[in-house]
């Protein structure tokens, strides 16, 4: 299939995708879905186990819901595909990438398709560590972020910290001048380009 041609590694969960969104496709009530992947590794002998994934799905406003959610989840992946930063910045804010990263594990990964300089500086600002993903486009790798730093095998280096510092665009045009200077402040002394 188209979407996972790019990406090999995926390719067990294609049709797991499928069954997923055909089992949300027009539903008005929360539901859950679980979904087994046998996997099968031959690196050094045979090993073969089962991975049980859980979708959930909750229709309504995701941000009010998350928001009430208490405890806060402790999703292992967040995989964040919302339109462009630059046609819906309400959705790329600190402030609504806060909401959606409260809820991932302290070892799990938020993963969006984006390598916008204001989106990565957004989770950097909410003390994530941030790396490169896979290519997603050409020339465009995604973003994945961290609240554990060993979790990100490709961390924004001192380069990208230098082209941010050059940047005309260094955060989400919806952020207030407060929230600006605080993003820029915590980019600039982030501990991941303090080595």
């Amino acid at each position: 299939s188209q979407n996972f041609s790019h990406f090999p590694s995926l390719a067990p969960l294609e049709s797991i995708v499928a069954d997923a969104s055909a089992c949300f496709d027009n539903a008005a009530e929360p539901k859950t879905l679980h979904s087994k992947i046998q996997r099968t590794q031959t690196d050094k002998g045979n090993h073969s186990d089962a991975l049980t994934l859980t979708w959930s799905y909750f229709p309504g406003d995701a941000y009010a819901l998350l928001a009430a959610m208490e405890p806060p989840a402790n999703y292992d992946g967040i995989f964040f595909d919302m339109f462009s930063w630059k046609s819906q910045p309400e959705h790329w804010s600190r402030k609504a990438l806060g909401t959606i990263t409260n809820h991932l594990s302290p070892k799990g990964i938020f993963a969006t398709y984006s390598s916008s300089t204001p989106v990565r500086a957004s989770l950097l600002a909410l003390g994530l560590t941030v790396g490169e993903g896979p290519l997603v486009a050409p020339r465009m790798r995604a973003s994945l972020a961290s609240f554990c730093p060993a979790r990100i095998q490709a961390p924004l280096g001192k380069d990208w910290h230098a082209r941010y510092m050059r940047s005309q665009r260094p955060v989400v045009e919806s952020e207030d001048a407060e929230t600006h200077k605080l993003i820029f402040e915590a980019v600039c002394h982030h501990q991941q380009f303090q080595v």
